[in-house]
């Protein structure tokens, strides 16, 4: 996930899927665990990031708080359970009792993996189950092992704890759901249920849940006669019942279902983690808060009343590539490595939008000048066009090329350009998706890697790997200019706000202006390191601030060439963006997922 630490808002995601998540019982919190090793607490009305548990480095599958908050137990891969204080964050025991190495088969490098583990009502007691077959239950203040419940013949995959202290109720690999005592440990009810891997009561501890292979079960909780069966199409994988007991809701393979409990009937279908799978769902004391959590490494919180989605809390797994800002500065907009579009609120760092669509690396993002529209175009051929507000992308454009490098927008937001792999350049309609013009940049098929329009609209700029620099009539693609601007590759080629200067990086290491009109060389612009990334210049056009590859931010003197040293640094900075009144630089790193925001001026961390 996004970082915007050392600025407005902290964010830090996992760096991988998300197995379980938890509400706080106050509703102010919650908890996520991670196929990184970590379990993270969040604040539920800002997104804002409390604390990164670490353990042992082993997956974490399942977290659950303690009824009154105090505590927050976690449990994964190593069969160890962590009891932590849920404010500080501070270990304060780890239970032992399914780290046996043995499973209803014998040993595996799975038999000591904790699935599923709750807290029984009044908070004295925890039970936990386990791949090696059992459920387990300890003194939740002292840590002392108590009952073991043996019955299952594969792994315990789910634990529910009845309203009243009474039952626990477990599900199972081995195709059966099975309740206790919770007194004396002894077997009550077994039902069949294929592959159940989650089971709830309902608050009134009347109606008894699972989740199974393509379908969420219900049951009388006392006689075990079944009740509904609610089919859907792929494996379901968590059930939780509202507080008010009047909605069921459950996850699979992408969508999360929210259902009337006492008819079954389907209220809504929450889809936001794409085709991945959602592993855990849980509401909060408040009827209107649903929280869901998936492979997608997001956790999305909604109203299931509504079927309004609340937030987004996600980030790229990955380095970030690429950064703008929207036209009125509200919005960042960012591109990474896990094939995602996210956007950011550039106020308080709140994720925003989370848009899935590409099947490859993004390679490129730009905001129309109206901030109507938000494209990013990437290695698996496509140019998608995306409404910024809501996330749709109604236009798709599809191209022959390996790849588009670049894309840009006309002044008037009117025309999309791209540039391709094969030296292509093609004028777009980015409403309609119509190509309107299309042009050779050079002969020799060399990858076109940048394009600019001029601040007035009437020139596009291109830059190829052989380090040729062209300038095109924008209306009709005839050539005006052609000049050899670096010896090695062009990453970049962008145009200074008033039109007169045309800025040049590449692979030489080095960073120059022309002039945009003749292609006379004027400046070539020095640090104290080689090696600068994604220079942008300033709104007023004075300064370039470009990122580099030892690390740290430059500014540089557009008239004179000097430069200094903004933000120091010892990771290569991959993406660099103005807000456009100039006064914040965004800012991402190789080090960290994380996107920085600093004042344009002095470099210092901007915060609360």
């Amino acid at each position: 996930m996004i970082d915007l630490r050392g600025a407005r808002t902290p964010f830090a995601g996992h760096a991988g899927g998300v197995n379980a998540v938890a509400l706080s019982p106050d509703g102010m919190t919650f908890a996520t665990a991670g196929e990184d090793g970590t379990v993270r607490t969040w604040a539920v009305a800002t997104g804002a990031e409390v604390h990164t548990l670490r353990g042992d480095g082993q997956p974490v599958k399942t977290v659950a708080y303690a009824p009154d908050g105090s505590t927050l137990a976690a449990a994964g891969n190593a069969g160890s359970v962590e009891i932590r204080d849920a404010a500080t964050g501070t270990l304060i025991r780890a239970l032992d009792g399914h780290a046996t190495g043995l499973g209803p088969y014998g040993r595996s490098p799975l038999s000591d993996q904790v699935h599923s583990m709750t807290y029984s009502p009044d908070g004295s007691m925890l039970a936990t189950a386990g791949e090696d077959g059992t459920v387990r239950l300890w003194d939740a203040r002292t840590g002392a092992a108590g009952m073991v419940l043996r019955g299952h013949d594969q792994g315990v995959w789910g634990v529910a704890w009845s309203p009243d202290g009474s039952t626990i109720a477990s599900a199972s690999a081995d195709r059966t759901v099975r309740t206790w005592d919770a007194r004396n440990g002894a077997p009550g009810l077994t039902v069949e249920a294929d592959q159940a891997v989650s089971v709830a009561f309902s608050p009134d501890g009347g109606t008894l849940a699972a989740s199974v292979r393509d379908a969420t079960r219900t049951w009388d909780a006392r006689t075990g006669t079944a009740k509904l069966t609610l089919p859907a199409s792929g494996f379901m994988r968590s059930v939780a019942f509202g507080p008010d007991g009047k909605t069921l809701a459950a996850a699979g393979n992408g969508v999360v279902r929210v259902y009337d409990t006492p008819t079954g009937d389907l209220r809504h279908e929450l889809a936001g983690h794409g085709s991945a799978a959602v592993n855990c769902i849980a509401f909060g004391p408040d009827p209107a808060l649903l929280a869901s959590a998936g492979e997608d490494a997001t956790v999305h919180l909604w109203d299931p009343g509504t079927g309004a989605r609340r937030m987004v809390l996600a980030g790229h797994r990955g380095y970030t590539g690429r950064l703008e800002f929207s036209p009125d500065g509200s919005v960042i907009a960012s591109i990474g490595e896990d094939h995602l579009v996210r956007t950011w609120d550039a106020r308080t760092g709140a994720p925003v939008l989370t848009l899935a669509g590409h099947k490859e690396r993004p390679k490129d993002l730009a905001f129309s000048p109206d901030g109507t529209m938000l494209v990013s175009t990437g290695l698996d051929r496509k140019v998608r066009i995306w409404n910024p507000r809501t996330g749709a992308s109604p236009v798709v454009l599809t191209t022959t090329s390996v790849y588009i490098g670049s894309v840009a927008f006309s002044p008037d937001s009117a025309i999309l350009a791209t540039a391709d792999q094969t030296g292509t350049v093609q004028l777009w309609d980015p409403r309609s998706g119509s190509e309107l013009l299309a042009f050779k940049a050079n002969n020799n098929y060399e990858s076109v890697d940048a394009i600019a329009y001029s601040p007035d609209g009437t020139v596009l700029a291109t830059a190829d790997e052989l380090g040729q620099i062209q300038t095109w009539d924008a209306d009709t693609g005839a050539a005006r200019l052609t000049f050899t601007a670096h010896h090695d590759q062009i990453f970049g080629v962008s145009f200074s706000p008033d039109g007169s200067l045309l800025m040049t990086h590449s692979d030489d290491e080095t960073l120059r202006l022309w002039d945009a009109a003749t292609g006379a060389p004027r400046t070539v612009l020095h640090s104290d390191f080689p090696g600068m990334r994604s220079p942008v210049f300033s709104p007023d056009g004075s300064t370039v601030a470009a990122g580099a590859v030892q690390g740290g931010i430059y500014l540089f003197d557009v008239g004179t060439g000097g430069s200094r040293l903004l933000v120091p640094g010892t990771e290569r900075v991959h993406a660099v963006a103005y807000s456009p009144d100039g006064a914040v630089l965004a800012t991402t790193t190789a080090d960290e997922r994380v996107i920085r925001i600093h004042d344009a001026r002095t470099g210092e961390p901007i915060t609360p």
